[in-house]
């Protein structure tokens, strides 16, 4: 029986802890005030089985302006990946996926027996949905913004139209940018899945949550597949602070307008340094070198960064917004990584 080799994350930061970790896609500035508090008055219940999420539902319906029947929560969006391949993919039916992109939507796919085919991204960040034109998809993936690269789709209403797959739109990453949510359209099309996480932005991913949006037959059938209290109650509380914190929200996106602003001009300044504009709050670079080569010496200088080979492809590495001090440290060392790369080319 062949056994699918499960995706590489690169999450290796408990290897080095002694690096500033710049590989991690989380908020650098951690969960806000009202979600360590909302932990703390809630510890005492954990000697109790978790409730069905009715009060986050309720946050997040009002929130999308939604019905507490088009939401599902899920342990992190991992699972919610997993449940919705689980519940929509079978054997034989053909996925695509727009990528390279986050590993999961490829991994549970083919978990299922999918045939996966993958449309490559444009040089140009902006991405027509539009423009998918094959309609014998059972599923089409898309990470808005995409990870690792952060191109952004539009026209995603005329894919919607005129496919009859299932659209899954990831929008882990969105918190960070300024772009709009697909999450209005749930309202108009069946054939839509938009799933949100509260890991990267909120900064909690070690509790473990996350929520999908979709019409109430999906997702009545996302949650057959899913086991009893799949969400935790400190999870479920945290959930529910980190969403009413508007001003923890204004904060961050203003730290995150600015520092990626600074490290884009920055980075753009390194010679023999291709980087991109970003929508969120990473950046994917590319080097001279090849990218594991590229890993190691900068771990040499206490800098740890996403080695991208995983992703298909070579010599590109991402790279995250962290504060002040440490990017102006990142900098540096990229400054030194360049030098040794001139070298090595000489």
């Amino acid at each position: 029986m062949h056994i699918l080799e499960k995706p590489i994350h690169g999450d290796d930061s408990y290897l080095h802890p002694e690096a500033i970790d710049f590989s991690s896609n989380v908020s650098p500035l951690g969960p806000g005030d009202r979600v360590i508090k909302a932990i703390e008055e809630n510890a005492g219940n954990i000697f109790r089985y978790p409730s069905g999420g009715e009060k986050l539902r309720g946050i997040i319906a009002e929130r999308h302006e939604l019905k507490q029947e088009n939401i599902a929560l899920g342990n992190g969006s991992s699972e919610l990946i997993k449940n919705f391949c689980e519940a929509f993919i079978d054997r034989g039916e053909r996925v695509l996926i727009a990528g390279p992109t986050f590993s999961e939507y490829d991994y549970f796919s083919r978990l299922r027996g999918a045939e996966v085919q993958y449309t490559g991204l444009p040089e140009n960040l902006v991405v027509d949905a539009g423009a998918f034109t094959e309609n014998n998809f059972k599923a089409i993936f898309i990470c808005h913004p995409n990870n690792p690269s952060s191109h952004i789709f539009t026209n995603l209403d005329s894919l919607l139209e005129k496919s009859s797959a299932l659209v899954f739109v990831d929008e882990a990453y969105i918190e960070f940018s300024e772009i709009e949510s697909f999450s209005e359209l749930v309202k108009n099309y069946k054939n839509l899945f938009v799933l949100r996480s509260l890991t990267k932005f909120y900064s909690m991913p070690g509790l473990r949550i996350g929520y999908a949006l979709s019409c109430r037959e999906n997702i009545e059938r996302v949650k057959s597949y899913q086991p009893p209290w799949n969400v935790n109650t400190l999870a479920l509380c945290a959930a529910e602070a980190a969403l009413k914190d508007e001003s923890f929200v204004k904060e961050s996106n203003e730290f995150f307008r600015i520092e990626r602003e600074f490290l884009f001009r920055k980075l753009s300044e390194v010679d023999g340094l291709q980087v991109r504009p970003s929508y969120t709050n990473f950046f994917l670079l590319k080097l001279k070198i090849p990218a594991k080569k590229a890993k190691d010496i900068l771990l040499r200088k206490g800098i740890l960064v996403r080695d991208c080979s995983s992703f298909g492809i070579e010599n590109y590495i991402r790279v995250c917004i962290r504060k002040r001090e440490e990017n102006l440290k990142l900098l540096e060392a990229m400054e030194e990584l360049n030098a040794a790369a001139g070298k090595e080319e000489s």
